[in-house]
């Protein structure tokens, strides 16, 4: 075929006297024609223009052109082509209608697009290979007109011609140790790769440059060109950057003829030839390059996120997750149907908090155009995935959208995006937040959603609580409960006529299964005076439990807690002006049940609500600290108020009663380590506070001196504790 774009080139041009004549307008057509079939838009639309001076009575010129500026970015001028040929009767192509409704979904114009779609579907056959995709693009509109109204606080730039070439620019990847630098993969003129095709030929106007890898740095907001990397990582092949591991020492890559099968390599930045060996060594997972097997994405070095095509899924690409233990990668497992479809999943990225993953899918009941970003919450509760959630325009568009990745920070993300107003084939583009993504910002316990159940279960066989009752019942026969916390009057009045319903339900609950035990942890809104806000705290907790009491719950199955204003879940002040809607919130009796294991029972209280305006990560903070093993120190027992000043001097301050004994137990600090616990306790005692103890806590609920022992295997600090 080069030979005979050559050979057609060269009949067009005729040289006289040293200057050279327009093209011949007939050569130019079939040019055009050749450049058009091999997807050369800009190459034929110049060679169409000219045969159009010539003839511009051809109508499928016109169309061809219009359709050569949809595909160059052009999209007025393809309308402009387009709308002109409705108006001729003698031209009855269906495709008309085809890029007509691309052309306004292209603009978020759904309604059009799906008046010029269904159009097209009128007249083609029944059994046109294109009546599904065009019914699926349909459906995208539809949900397109769905979320159209929702308002956006993303901005997204393309980051322009210094770093986007006329080739195709994908994968961004932020650096793990540098604000302001990125890596991605490229294929581009001037890359080490060349014009090559699949069998590593030079190719012909069919062909295109094999993709290197690159980094690109911003300075001032400015970015600087590309630089590419190492020699020793480009070579003649397609090379493909996938991930580093965590602290940036290791480099994932994928090299191979096509960028659809190769193998993958890890490189570890060795600069000096004589340091490296002839080939690097092969990545030793479970994944199947050769096959399909792409997108790879490693969260904290030891689990493993990848798109595949492989038998057993539930439709093209799916999304599976495999974890490294014990010096190998388990066998890949399926996220399910509620991340995967019988649709295409692609480019997995996990945030920091294990919970949240973003996809791009290609579905068209999630998607408005083609592949979309999207985001899916693991609910640790119900060990579930919540629904996806599309952020819509500007960050997904009517093209493909894919290879996602928020900043280390949460406060912008890098994709890829083939949107027609970029600079090439497919752009790099940056998304912008107005705050930091919550989800990239905090850690859980455990770090990954895979975990949740084993984590969960181990839990339950320490502490003798919580277990999935599915193990022992069928789903029919379990009760189900969905409880809110216990939000109080700003007079402190906590039996109100919705709480008294929720204590009612407890109660009877705690009557018919009499081993159930109960935590109230009660906060407040800071509004009383310091002195008595955490005693005030726990007076409110008592006015449940004494309820609960009444209603013939077993009072020594009910803990109280109390922690005042120390951990607010909402800002209780907005610009320096009160926030009543977040004191609202901090006014709450927090619910937790312990010992319903081997019940059928699934209680889930549910969390409040707190607008991302008016979050406050103290309690986050609280949770955090709290997972696994803390230490506090206990610096009074009291029948009454304790009111002396350690209480107000030391952070952490909480107040817990047992109930049958009647005595409140003050203590005061929040440690990981006994170690820390231990330094604290010895500034208390010389500040007067003599009788101090420490008290070891798993994942917040106070241990007793027997309880310890049996831990130290899974919490070895607490050998230290026993040694004291």
């Amino acid at each position: 075929m080069r030979k005979k774009i050559v050979a057609l080139i060269a009949c067009s041009l005729v040289v006289v006297g040293g200057i050279q004549a327009q093209p011949d307008p007939k050569s130019s057509k079939k040019i055009a024609e050749e450049y058009f079939n091999v997807g050369k838009y800009q190459e034929a639309l110049q060679n169409y223009l000219v045969y159009q001076s010539y003839d511009p009575t051809d109508l499928e010129t016109k169309f061809r052109a219009g359709v050569c500026y949809f595909e160059t970015g052009k999209l007025q001028d393809a309308r402009r082509n387009f709308s002109s040929l409705q108006e001729e009767e003698k031209y009855t192509n269906p495709q008309l209608y085809f890029y007509l409704g691309l052309s306004s979904h292209s603009t978020f114009q759904f309604l059009d697009a799906i008046h010029h779609y269904k159009e097209y579907l009128r007249r083609i056959e029944n059994n046109h290979p294109k009546r599904g995709m065009v019914k699926d693009k349909i459906r995208q509109c539809s949900f397109g007109i769905r979320i159209q109204q929702a308002k956006s606080s993303i901005f997204v730039e393309n980051l322009g011609p210094r770093v986007n070439s006329a080739g195709n620019d994908f994968r961004p990847i932020p650096s793990m140790n540098q604000d302001g630098k990125f890596y991605f993969s490229s294929s581009r003129e001037g890359n080490v790769g060349s014009l090559r095709n699949a069998a590593g030929e030079i190719a012909g106007i069919e062909g295109g440059y094999n993709s290197d890898m690159f980094s690109a740095t911003s300075t001032g907001g400015q970015w600087a060109a590309p630089v590419p990397m190492s020699f020793l990582l480009n070579g003649f092949k397609n090379d493909v950057l996938l991930d580093f591991n965590r602290d940036g020492s290791q480099l994932y890559y994928f090299q191979g003829l096509t960028l659809y099968s190769g193998d993958i390599f890890v490189d570890t930045f060795r600069t000096r030839p004589e340091d490296r060996s002839l080939f690097p060594p092969l990545f030793q997972g479970p994944v199947r390059p050769w096959e399909g097997d792409c997108d790879l994405y490693f969260f904290q070095d030891t689990i493993l996120l990848f798109s595949s095509q492989r038998e057993g899924g539930l439709g093209g690409f799916d999304l599976y997750l495999t974890v490294h233990s014990k010096g190998f990668w388990s066998e890949p497992l399926n996220l399910g149907p509620k991340v995967n479809t019988a649709y295409d999943e692609r480019g997995p990225f996990l945030a920091t908090d294990g919970r949240t993953l973003y996809f791009s899918t290609n579905n068209p009941m999630r998607s408005i155009g083609d592949f979309d970003v999207v985001r899916i919450f693991y609910d640790d509760a119900t060990e579930a995935w919540q629904d996806p959630w599309n952020p819509g325009v500007p960050l997904n568009s009517a093209e493909d959208d894919l290879h996602f990745r928020l900043s280390r920070d949460g406060m912008k993300a890098y994709f890829s995006s083939d949107r027609k107003n970029g600079f090439g084939q497919s752009d790099i583009y940056i998304a912008h937040f107005r705050e930091s993504q919550r989800e990239q910002t905090r850690t859980m316990n455990p770090i990954v959603f895979s975990q949740v159940r084993d984590f969960k279960l181990q839990f339950a066989r320490r502490m003798g609580i919580v277990d999935d009752p599915s193990a022992f019942f069928s789903e029919d026969q379990i009760e189900k409960y969905f409880l809110e916390p216990l939000y109080y009057e700003e007079n402190g009045d906590v039996l109100t006529g919705r709480n008294m319903r929720t204590l009612t339900a407890i109660a009877d609950l705690m009557v018919r299964y009499p081993q159930i035990k109960i935590m109230l942890t009660s906060h407040s809104d800071g509004a009383d005076p310091d002195n008595v806000d955490l005693f005030f705290s726990a007076k409110r907790a008592e006015a449940a439990m004494e309820f609960l009491a009444r209603n013939g719950a077993d009072l020594g199955h009910i803990m109280i807690r109390a922690v005042g204003k120390g951990y607010p879940r909402a800002n209780s002040q907005l610009n320096d002006a009160p926030n009543p809607a977040g004191r609202q919130l901090n006014r709450r009796i927090d619910i937790a049940f312990f010992q319903t294991s081997g019940l059928p029972l699934r209680i889930r209280v549910k969390d409040p609500v707190v607008p991302e305006q008016m979050i406050n990560t103290a309690w986050d903070f609280y949770s955090k600290s709290t997972q696994g093993l803390s230490y506090k120190l206990q610096i009074a027992e009291s029948q009454q108020m304790f009111t002396h000043e350690l209480l107000f001097r030391y952070p952490h301050a909480m107040i817990e009663k047992e109930t049958t004994k009647g005595y409140y137990l003050y203590t005061v600090g929040l440690y990981k380590t006994f170690k820390s616990a231990g330094q604290l306790q010895q500034d208390l005692i010389r500040n007067g506070a003599q009788d101090t103890r420490i008290i070891p806590y798993i994942d917040g609920i106070r241990l007793e001196e027997t309880q310890v022992a049996p831990l130290t295997k899974d919490f070895p600090d607490l050998e230290n504790f026993l040694q004291r």
